[in-house]
């Protein structure tokens, strides 16, 4: 909520008699988003500067936002109408990059395609994959229904 405050200076200079609008800051909800959305994953490439290889589905759902974070990581995320079903990230970092920091009960380590890659997994469904080729980090979350680890292996593969 604003709340408007009349200056007005009595007999000095300057004085303008405007109104100004001042924002308590409890009205600020947060910073505002760091990515930039995209109409296709080769226009998030092309901003990017590098591009990604991801699945043409998950659990039967085509990606349908492209994102990226400057230079810096390319985010593609799945959705089942509102329903985010799965979001893959590719970055430079050498690091985490899922944003998901959630305690996971169940962590794996596993060799994926000669990769090292941790599974992060909730009531025995792999939720998470965290991994890095050297070159690029790389992460797929998926909602809380995970897939087996067949699955999550599979979508491993496919993410270059």
């Amino acid at each position: 909520m604003a709340a408007a405050v009349s200056v007005t200076a009595c007999g000095g200079q300057g004085s303008t008699g405007e109104t100004v609008t001042v924002q308590r800051s409890e009205d600020f909800v947060g910073m505002p988003n760091p990515f930039t959305d995209n109409a296709t994953l080769e226009e998030a490439e092309e901003y990017a500067g590098f591009s990604i290889q991801v699945p043409d589905q998950i659990s039967g759902v085509s990606a349908t936002a492209f994102r990226n974070l400057g230079q810096e990581m390319l985010e593609v995320i799945y959705y089942n109408g509102e329903q985010e079903v799965a979001r893959i990230r590719k970055s430079h970092e050498n690091a985490d990059n899922s944003g998901n920091y959630v305690g996971y009960p169940e962590i794996k380590n596993e060799k994926i395609g000669g990769l090292d890659v941790s599974l992060k997994e909730k009531d025995g469904k792999v939720v998470l994959a965290i991994w890095s080729d050297g070159a690029y980090s790389y992460s797929i979350s998926l909602d809380e229904q995970g897939v087996s680890l067949e699955e999550m292996t599979a979508l491993v593969k496919a993410v270059k």
